[in-house]
C-alpha cells in the first residue's frame, strides 16, 4: 500500500505543534515525515500521526534489529512528551517566544553485556532536573548517584550509594523527579544482572533549575 500524506491543514498544524522537529531525536534542521502510529495509512487523525526524521522513521518501521525497539505505545509517548514540551511557550507579545531548550539531551539504544553495567554522567547544578525514560528487553536495575560514589563502587570500596529514584527489576522506567541537591556530576547507572545481553533505550534530558522570582516588598 502506498503512503498517504495527511491533509494540508492537519500537516501544517502537526508540524507547528512539533516545531518541525522529530519527536524522538529532537534534532532541529533534519527532514521529517509523518508516521502513522497504528500502521493504517488511511487513518490521518492528528493523534495517530507522529513527526519523525528519516532515520527514526526507518528505525520505527524496520522489521529487524533496533527497529523492533519502537512499539506504537512508545512512539505515542515520544509524540505526546515532545508536543507538550513544544507547547510550553511564553504568552504572545513576550520577548521570548521559543520553547525552553534542555541543557543536555541523550538518546541512544545500546547493548549492555551480561553481568555488566552502563553509566552516563550528567553535569548538573543545584536544582537542575533530570528526566529520563529507559526501556529494556529484559529486567535491569537503575540507579542515580554522584560521580564520586560511582567511582568508589567501581573500585570496590563500598556499596553503590544511590538516590530515591533508583529502581530494581524493571523493563521500563520514567525517572521524572530527580533534582540535583547540589552542583556536581551525577551518574545514571543501568546494571544488567542477567545471564544474557540486554538492549536498552535511553531518552534523557537535563533541564535548568527554575529561577526564583524576587519577592516584592
Amino acid at each position: 500500500m502506498s503512503r498517504r500524506e495527511p491533509p494540508d491543514k492537519i500537516a501544517a498544524e502537526l508540524l507547528a505543534a512539533n516545531n518541525h522537529t522529530c519527536c524522538i531525536c529532537r534534532e532541529r534542521g533534519k527532514h521529517v515525515q509523518f508516521h502513522h502510529i497504528d500502521g493504517d495509512s488511511s487513518n490521518s487523525v492528528p493523534s495517530n500521526l507522529a513527526v519523525l526524521c528519516l532515520d527514526d522513521h526507518s528505525r520505527v518501521t524496520g522489521d529487524e534489529g533496533l527497529g523492533r525497539r519502537f512499539t506504537p505505545q512508545e512512539v505515542t509517548i515520544f509524540k505526546l512528551r515532545w508536543e507538550s514540551m513544544c507547547a510550553e511557550v511564553t504568552e504572545p507579545g513576550d520577548e521570548e517566544d521559543e520553547p525552553e531548550e534542555p541543557l543536555d539531551t541523550f538518546f541512544q539504544t545500546r547493548r549492555i553485556r551480561a553481568k555488566e553495567e552502563y553509566a552516563r554522567t550528567f553535569p548538573m547544578e543545584k536544582g537542575d532536573e533530570l528526566i529520563c525514560s529507559i526501556s529494556a528487553d529484559d529486567y535491569v536495575d537503575i540507579s542515580i548517584c554522584t560521580a564520586k560514589d560511582y567511582q568508589k563502587w567501581l573500585d570496590g570500596e563500598e556499596d553503590l550509594i544511590e538516590y530515591d529514584v533508583s529502581e530494581e527489576d524493571v523493563r521500563h522506567c520514567d525517572l521524572q523527579t530527580f533534582v540535583a541537591p547540589r552542583n556536581g556530576k551525577f551518574v545514571l547507572v543501568v546494571m544488567n544482572d542477567n545471564e544474557e545481553d540486554v538492549d536498552v533505550t535511553f531518552d534523557a534530558a537535563v533541564w535548568a533549575a527554575e529561577e526564583e522570582e524576587d519577592e516584592e516588598g
